[in-house]
């Protein structure tokens, strides 16, 4: 058999090339039958969210209506973890037609935004000291080197 020479590393980033020749299992693909009946999905059955018991007529969340239980004794065991996620499903809002209002009605609208925009005061000559720290700058005066000050042993408050 011939040799094949190694394929140059690539200069930047990580060389993915030894996936190029995997191939998807079956299992992940949908499965081609013959017979058209088979075909469509069969409907899962519902199971008990605390147990995972398949469940013959199950007992649903009277709040959300998602979660079912087999018996009123395990939806009381599983609410403590139900109830974090359990909310109430929103009804779709049918849009509402705009409503028509009287030229009266507009008018006094547009009036109140405008006295509501007269209302606003923009002051910018407000005197602010508080951030005058800003513009401090460094005196002139020469700067000083610390020296520490000897402490003497007959200074009163000394140890022995």
């Amino acid at each position: 058999a011939a040799a094949v020479p190694p394929a140059e590393p690539k200069r930047q980033g990580i060389d993915y090339s030894k996936f190029d020749n995997i191939v998807d299992s079956d299992d992940e693909k949908p499965q081609a039958s013959s017979s058209p009946t088979s075909a469509t999905p069969t409907a899962e059955k519902p199971h008990c969210h605390n147990c995972h018991k398949e469940v013959a007529k199950p007992l649903r969340c009277g709040v959300c209506k998602v979660a079912s239980y087999c018996s009123a004794q395990c939806q009381k065991d599983d609410w403590k973890f139900h109830k974090r996620c359990c909310k109430k499903p929103e009804e779709p809002k049918a849009k509402a037609a705009p409503e028509k209002k009287s030229p009266a009605e507009q008018a006094a609208r547009e009036e109140r935004r405008k006295k509501k925009e007269e209302e606003k005061v923009v002051d910018n000559d407000e005197n602010i000291t508080w951030y005058k720290h800003r513009e401090w700058k460094p005196t002139v005066e020469p700067k000083k080197e610390f020296t520490p000050t000897p402490i003497n042993g007959d200074a009163p408050g000394a140890g022995p």
